[in-house]
């Protein structure tokens, strides 16, 4: 139950953000930036033969130092998210919680950049996968950087598992022009037990009008392809973006073997298609797509999207739009 556990996270909570508190006054911030959003609800539900009342407090807070004046670092910010539940009922199975999504600090010294904490991975083959340790990142002359992380894949409120940790790389080089080309690696020890290991290849350019974007990703585990990503974007005028792509995936070659869901994951999945975004104005835009897809057991169907969206004004859009997908026996 999450009673059990949510204390010592909302404490955690708190203490580190006195302690952020403390730092930005000690280490003269030049930029503090913070916000708060508080959400309520409250409903009553049926619970065996009777109800139980749910009445959630949420509190979500976003607090950013930049600019910390720090000696022989610069460039140096601290980030904090995190959010908070406080139940007013008694609703036992959406008990009070808490848990810390961001707490980072980042700096660096030259041509080395540093980031320690809990923080996510974007780039590589790293999923969007976040962790709570370190990433360091080393450019060097003609384009190119090399990039190595390690740390304890994020638990749910600060419950780390013994012997889990990730850790990888990526090195890139980044030509005089607009274009990127990218190979990383990424490793995940879970429960000492070799969860996942990939390799890829990444990369972009920009040629005029055409965006080209691509990903490869391989398994030496499986000795298999896991995904593979295609795109192409062209923007023949300013508003209008057309947009041909093809994604191929192993969707069980990605879940771990340890997880309930590794029985249910397709054998692969793949699409074919493309995309329009028309947005010549700033109070409409409109949005279309369609890909045939191809699923494993001989499925094969198609999936349509088609949206508007209009606006008021910046801060408030109307949205009416529809989604239809069918997949047939081969």
């Amino acid at each position: 139950r999450h009673r059990d556990r949510c204390g010592p996270a909302l404490g955690a909570f708190a203490l580190v953000l006195v302690g952020l508190m403390c730092a930005a006054d000690n280490a003269s911030a030049q930029d503090v930036r913070a916000m708060s959003t508080t959400i309520g609800s409250a409903s009553e539900e049926p619970l065996g033969s009777g109800t139980t009342t749910n009445i959630p407090l949420y509190e979500i807070l976003t607090l950013e130092l930049g600019e910390l004046s720090i000696p022989g670092m610069q460039n140096t910010r601290v980030m904090l998210q995190g959010w908070g539940r406080l139940q007013l009922g008694d609703d036992e199975f959406h008990d009070s919680s808490g848990d810390v999504n961001l707490l980072w600090i980042e700096s660096s010294i030259g041509p080395v950049w540093l980031k320690l904490g809990r923080q996510q991975l974007p780039r590589g083959v790293t999923r969007m996968s976040s962790i709570d340790g370190i990433n360091t990142v080393i450019r060097l002359p003609v384009g190119l950087s090399l990039q190595g992380y390690f740390g304890a894949p994020v638990e749910r409120e600060f419950d780390w598992q013994p012997a889990t940790w990730r850790t990888g790389g990526r090195a890139a080089w980044s030509p005089t022009f607009p274009a990127e080309l990218g190979f990383s690696y990424s490793y995940l020890r879970d429960n000492g037990e070799l969860g996942r290991e990939e390799l890829a290849l990444d990369g972009y350019s920009l040629l005029g009008p055409v965006r080209l974007i691509g990903f490869f990703a391989f398994t030496p585990r499986h000795t298999a392809i896991t995904q593979v990503n295609l795109a192409a974007d062209y923007t023949p005028t300013d508003g209008l973006t057309l947009t041909l792509d093809m994604e191929k995936i192993s969707p069980g070659l990605l879940i771990l073997k340890t997880s309930i869901f590794s029985v249910f994951a397709d054998t692969f999945h793949d699409s074919y298609g493309g995309h329009i975004l028309w947005n010549r104005s700033d109070y409409y835009e409109v949005e279309l797509d369609g890909h045939a897809l191809l699923l494993d057991s001989g499925l094969f169907g198609f999936r349509a999207h088609f949206q508007v969206v209009a606006y008021r004004e910046q801060n408030h859009r109307s949205l009416v739009g529809g989604r239809f997908r069918r997949v047939d026996d081969g």
